[in-house]
């Protein structure tokens, strides 16, 4: 992207920003405003007798504490790398970010590392660099991987007790079966508590050698300290506590090379935050000792914790060129343990990154793929193998993936110290052969058209020729592209859709419009009795006295309905279907009541007012049905279908209003509870359709 476009993209973000905080602004006043019960008694009053309204404002109060919306929205996108053990993660991270390594905060000399969440973000002041924060699990987390199905049961099976106290958990090995058990070098018995608050790593100890390995590497038995190595609130944490309970250490860095390779300034750079992820399928060690069970499924245990936290906005998968993908055991976790839909947006925000480009010239294999034209035929060529049968096809257990981007990239150090040349020497001498693989004629072409790689490859590979980029820098343009490109997206649809903030805004202003009128005035008791009045024909004893209503007075009519015409009106044939059938809905309840002028008048505005909300609520206002037409022929019927359920869903919610009767004679409203009950309202109005802008402008479905 252009400086020019970058700037506009930066502009953009901010104004999102912006907004999403206007919203979260008046969500947070509106729910703090309400629970101060004595400003507005009328509405105290409603929560004390009217289920509907209480339980609204429940899930209203529930989202009010998510952590996401207790936050302002700061515009950070966090980018998770996320690969097996192996493959490559930590060099990479080493020559991204040189400065944690010659500040020794990143062990690379090591396979064996403890399983937590390395999170790297910009330091936009030099002493920001000595702010090292650790956080541990919260106690419920730790008591919910340690009751994960295997742990228990391969804790059982040890003989390895586990008891959950009130603010900690205690594992007892004493009556273990381990045969290691004789080189165990920490006690048997282990008390793992949860920090009170984040732990700031003294300046002192991060450059302390001893500290950083203990903290990030699992050292062998002759190097092992078993003493203390961090005192925090009165409690003290040997190495293989720190090992269980710390989930995620968080450091900063001043961005020399992402700088460079993006061309982005630092209020940009500031946006992206790295995440470096525990490897997938990491297995216990025996080095991990009584927690061995516990330690073997935390790597993924973090993954799910931060995906069900919406910590994870764009995700990197790593995979070391050759290798098969392991991503679908995170994603059955994930399915498990998550909210349906939670990985229906994953290929608009996953990057593909293929680690050591230089296996393409060095496994025999591979070589043969491109070399024998016959082979690449018959098996597919060596893009084919690599990236759609090794990764795409295996990422998911509900079939192949597309990613947003695939880039490919290498390390200086393992192709210099594999290859014994200078890594431009080296891949220089390659470049010939993968510019090749562009031609409409050379082998590969076919499949990177087909992955939708074959301009980007061509840019991919000056990266990779070039030492001081080495794909790498490809990588991180690319990243911030997609930030370009979708962060807007990722924001809105964490702070506001995710959070369900717009969902408990559009379910507390449905229960306030039906008690309150557009002023504020409480109009509750002549609702209930406009509803009682015009309802009594319905036997509420009798279901089959409901269905004969809508059969004989509603159905037929919408069968005659005449949708002719309506694809000239695509956006609004939907909303009209439907108001036509509320319009006859309410006729009907009006002609078989007969009730007196004023109730009718009564019945008739509340009718009104719940067919606005229900309108938009039940997705005629954003209708993506195609109208009727000689290409779609089944819309009619659909239609007919969803207004037939839905005139009796209507009836259904004003039945159970009507059940609600409340102590209606204690009701009163002085004009101050009118004037703030009006604010709520205006908060809540603005808040919708703020929200509803912003996601329509963005593409989230809400």
């Amino acid at each position: 992207m252009t400086q020019e476009g970058s700037t506009q993209s930066n502009a953009k973000q901010d104004d999102v920003v912006k907004q999403i905080n206007e919203v979260l602004k008046r969500f947070r006043s509106v729910v703090d405003y309400l629970q101060k019960q004595e400003t507005i008694p009328s509405f105290r009053t409603l929560c004390q007798t009217t289920p509907v309204v209480k339980e609204a404002f429940d899930r209203t109060v529930a989202a009010r504490c998510n952590s996401r919306v207790e936050q302002w929205c700061n515009g950070r996108i966090n980018c998770a790398i996320i690969g097996s053990s192996g493959n490559g993660k930590t060099t990479m991270l080493d020559e991204m970010f040189p400065g944690l390594s010659n500040r020794g905060l990143l062990v690379t000399d090591v396979t064996d590392t403890t399983s937590q969440a390395l999170h790297i973000s910009f330091a936009d002041k030099p002493e920001e660099l000595n702010e090292v924060f650790v956080n541990s699990w919260s106690h419920t987390q730790m008591v919910s991987l340690m009751e994960d199905d295997d742990v228990k049961r391969q804790n059982e099976t040890d003989g390895i007790n586990v008891e959950f106290l009130e603010d900690r958990v205690v594992i007892d090995g004493g009556s273990a079966n381990l045969r290691d058990m004789q080189s165990f070098k920490f006690p048997l018995r282990t008390e793992l508590r949860p920090f009170p608050t984040s732990y700031r790593v003294p300046t002192d100890k991060l450059s302390d050698k001893r500290f950083v390995r203990a903290l990030t590497v699992k050292q062998p038995s002759d190097q092992i300290d078993r003493g203390s190595l961090v005192a925090f609130d009165g409690n003290s944490y040997n190495a293989l506590q720190l090992r269980a309970v710390v989930k995620e250490v968080r450091l900063k860095d001043g961005y020399k090379n992402i700088l460079r390779w993006s061309k982005r300034t630092p209020q940009e750079a500031i946006r992206l935050q790295f995440v470096d992820t525990p490897g997938i399928s990491v297995q216990g060690s025996e080095k991990d000792e009584v927690l061995r069970h516990f330690l073997g499924k935390k790597s993924n245990h973090i993954a799910l914790q931060m995906w069900m936290n919406d910590e994870l906005d764009i995700v990197v998968h790593l995979v070391l060129c050759g290798r098969n993908s392991d991503f679908a055991e995170l994603w059955r976790t994930l399915e498990t343990h998550c909210e349906p839909g939670q990985m229906d947006d994953l290929s608009e925000r996953l990057v593909l990154a293929v680690n050591g480009m230089n296996r393409y010239f060095s496994d025999k294999n591979l070589i043969d793929k491109y070399e024998s034209p016959d082979q690449a035929v018959s098996g597919g060529d060596h893009f084919a193998t690599t990236i759609e049968d090794n990764i795409l096809q295996k990422m998911s257990p509900r079939g192949r993936i597309k990613p947003a981007e695939i880039c490919f990239f290498d390390s200086k150090s393992i192709v210099e110290a594999d290859k014994r040349q200078p890594y431009g020497d080296y891949y220089r001498s390659c470049e010939a052969t993968m510019q090749s693989w562009t031609e409409p004629s050379g082998v590969g072409y076919g499949t990177l058209s087909r992955l939708g790689i074959l301009e980007g490859f061509k840019e991919n590979i000056s990266a990779l020729v070039d030492p001081k980029d080495r794909g790498q820098g490809h990588l991180v343009r690319k990243l911030f592209d997609l930030v370009d490109r979708r962060g807007p997206y990722l924001l809105v649809k964490k702070f506001l859709v995710r959070t369900k903030v717009f969902e408990e805004v559009e379910n507390l202003l449905e229960a306030i419009n039906t008690y309150y009128d557009e002023q504020g005035s409480l109009n509750r008791r002549a609702v209930l009795d406009a509803l009682l009045r015009c309802l009594q024909f319905i036997d509420l004893d009798d279901p089959q006295s409901l269905e004969n209503f809508i059969g004989d007075k509603i159905d037929p009519a919408v069968d005659r309905m005449d949708f002719s015409g309506s694809d000239q009106r695509p956006e609004t044939w939907g909303a009209e279907a439907f108001e036509e059938t509320a319009k006859l809905l309410k006729r009907e309840i009006v002609a078989a009541s007969s009730p007196l002028p004023d109730i009718a008048t009564e019945f008739e505005r509340h009718f009104d007012t719940q067919i606005a909300n229900w309108s938009s609520r039940w997705g005629y206002d954003d209708l993506r049905i195609p109208a009727p037409s000689v290409n779609s022929p089944n819309s009619a019927d659909l239609m007919r279908y969803c207004l037939k359920l839905h005139a009796r869903e209507i009836m259904l919610r004003l039945m159970a209003e009507q059940e609600s009767t409340g102590d209606s004679e204690g009701f009163e409203q002085s004009p101050e509870d009118q004037k703030r009950i009006l604010q709520i309202i205006t908060w809540l109005n603005e808040a919708r359709s703020m929200t509803k802008t912003l996601c329509a402008s963005h593409g989230v479905s809400l």
